[in-house]
């Protein structure tokens, strides 16, 4: 009596009562559609059975809310939705997740359609990748240490984009554009608003540095009144004395600035004024000591 023959197929392969459960929620991915091939669920599930290392992405609705079930199933019509991705092998679902901590990485791995951190949606079967448990694990190891815990981006690197390139790197293809849309509209949005912020920061400090920078002229100015003109015979004020001390201090070269017109005539005009003022005085002071 000879025994059963053997099967070339992995032991470790995941149970065909698994792989049919899930059928009823389970269309092709992009690799397959463009071939033209799994466009029902008959071809689909004896694509499954002949295959040596089947690969299926399982998508799910982002944590247990109703609410967010309620926005996909309207937003996946707008080729969007807010999702959580996780591609299975062997048995295994593989997905990537953020933490604190330095030195751990954020692949983790669960029962397949079972993480319990989010609402089980649909799947779709990749292809088969026709790889040993051995070389999947090689993949995965060096994965491990490009996909840190600590390097989670919620728009740039999520579970969504881990799930595309592992998906690629087992040789089946990429993922559903859908899947991860939303979060390249989050990432652009986010870039705009940082650049805008930065550019109007950095305006702000050039146009204060150039207030800063810029000479003002105001206490080199007469003092006039509505017609325009200088105001002459009282006595001097607090404002009066300033300007007269400033004008005294100040050092213009008039040849250096007779490209500016207002600015001589202003000189000028404190000049004149400065040398009236200091003629009353000297007048009063001479009728007391009289």
């Amino acid at each position: 009596h000879r025994g059963p023959r053997p099967s070339s197929r992995p032991t470790n392969r995941p149970p065909r009562e698994l792989r049919e459960s899930a059928l009823s929620a389970l269309s092709a991915g992009p690799k397959l559609s463009d071939a033209g091939v799994g466009n029902t669920i008959k071809s689909l599930r004896n694509m499954i059975i002949a295959s040596r290392a089947p690969v299926t992405l399982h998508i799910y609705d982002v944590s247990n809310d109703c609410r967010v079930a309620n926005f996909n199933a309207v937003a996946k019509g707008l080729n969007g939705g807010i999702y959580h991705a996780a591609v299975e092998i062997y048995g295994r679902e593989y997905s990537f997740g953020g933490s604190k901590q330095m030195d751990v990485t954020g692949i983790f791995a669960c029962k397949p359609r079972k993480c319990p951190m989010h609402h089980y949606r649909e799947s779709q079967y990749l292809g088969d990748c026709d790889l040993s448990p051995a070389q999947v694990n090689q993949i995965v190891r060096k994965m491990k240490s490009e996909w840190m815990a600590r390097t989670y981006d919620l728009f740039r690197k999520n579970c969504c984009f881990f799930s595309k390139e592992f998906a690629v790197e087992l040789g089946v293809g990429s993922i559903p554009e859908w899947v991860y849309s939303l979060a390249n509209v989050g990432a652009a949005v986010d870039d705009y608003r940082r650049s805008s912020g930065s550019d109007s920061i950095e305006g702000k400090k050039k146009k204060k540095k150039q207030q800063k920078d810029k000479p003002s002229g105001s206490k080199n100015k007469a003092k006039t009144n509505s017609s325009g003109a200088p105001e002459w015979g009282r006595a001097p004020s607090r404002s009066d004395s300033e300007i007269s001390e400033a004008s005294s201090e100040e050092k213009v070269n008039i040849a250096e600035c007779s490209h500016n017109a207002d600015l001589i005539d202003n000189v000028m005009a404190a000049r004149v004024q400065r040398a009236y003022r200091c003629s009353v005085v000297n007048r009063r002071s001479t009728h007391v000591t009289a």
